[in-house]
């Protein structure tokens, strides 16, 4: 508003001060009785009439000559700054103050003929004066007006920044809420995927501590990523543990050392996968062994050297 309205407004009221002073020169110019005054008088009206038209011309470059208000008004288009108009009532102001210029420079040339004893001149002259008022009053009137359409568009300014300072609060307002509520989905979404179930494997470490194991209460896998994939193999855990738990209980149920043997051979089929084994049995004596399972028929189904059975040392799997 400073560098777009404030020249206009400091034209017009420059222009509208000297139109004040113009019609005390002029009702001089017009009651001026000797040719010298006349001149005198005349000179004095051209002359701020001339600093009219500086000033008019002061406004016009200072409003032409910046490429960042020409930028600016390209892109953003605001309505409030109507140049084009402003633009209008300083030609006219200007138009009418060359009018009275040359309005000016003639009436003296007639006052000087009529003082020469021309009597028709003088009539001439008074339509002159009228005329020289005639455009006064307009200048006045476009001056005052100028000021009013002014006043318009700093007041249009001012309500254009107050509702952009408002959109500007409200989106604020609009943004901090978003981001709140992107905290509060985040925060849950990590409480969900992240806390809950690292919560419930400790839990459940706590419950393998005591050695209870629920397969029935398991970790949900509610992602693919790697808290999911934590809950997988804790669950697989779970239940290599149950399963440990479960065949210890059944070895200490059975009745002779060849039911342990012959379960944990399944064991190693079964769970293992591991078809070509043997188990022996080292003696109380910690010298000897034998195979216990399965039975074998002959030295070759030993897959061992046959002097670890009466020198246990020498078994790889004992040392």
């Amino acid at each position: 508003m400073v560098k777009v309205l404030l020249p206009y407004e400091h034209t017009a009221n420059e222009v509208l001060s000297k139109t004040y002073e113009l019609e005390r020169w002029l009702e001089a110019l017009e009651n001026a009785q000797s040719e010298k005054a006349v001149a005198a008088n005349a000179e004095k009206v051209r002359t701020i009439l001339q600093r009219m038209n500086a000033a008019l011309d002061e406004v016009h470059e200072s409003q032409t000559v910046s490429p960042m208000r020409l930028l600016w008004k390209r892109f953003n288009n605001p309505s409030w700054m109507e140049d084009e108009q402003n633009r209008i009532f300083i030609e006219d102001i200007r138009s009418y103050v060359g009018d009275m210029l040359d309005a000016t420079t003639s009436y003296g040339f007639i006052r000087a003929d009529a003082a020469a004893g021309q009597p028709g001149q003088m009539v001439e002259s008074a339509d002159f004066i009228k005329q020289l008022g005639d455009d006064l009053h307009s200048i006045k009137a476009q001056s005052i007006e100028f000021l009013n359409h002014i006043s318009n568009q700093a007041q249009n300014y001012s309500q254009a920044i107050t509702k952009t300072t408002t959109y500007a609060f409200w989106i604020v307002i609009g943004v901090l809420v978003l981001a709140l509520g992107l905290l509060a989905v985040f925060t849950f979404w990590i409480a969900d995927s992240i806390v809950t179930p690292v919560s419930a494997m400790i839990r459940k470490i706590h419950t393998l501590a005591t050695g209870h194991v629920d397969l029935m209460d398991k970790i949900e896998v509610r992602s693919a990523d790697e808290i999911g994939v934590m809950a997988t193999e804790f669950n697989e855990l779970m239940d290599t543990v149950h399963g440990m738990t479960v065949f210890k209980n059944v070895i200490e149920e059975d009745a002779t050392l060849e039911d342990v043997y012959s379960r944990l051979g399944e064991a190693f089929q079964t769970n293992l996968g591991i078809e070509n084994y043997r188990i022996y049995e080292v003696a109380e004596d910690f010298k000897t062994m034998k195979p216990v399972f399965p039975v074998t028929l002959s030295e070759k189904d030993l897959e061992c050297n046959p002097e670890i059975l009466n020198s246990c040392d020498l078994c790889r799997a004992v040392k």
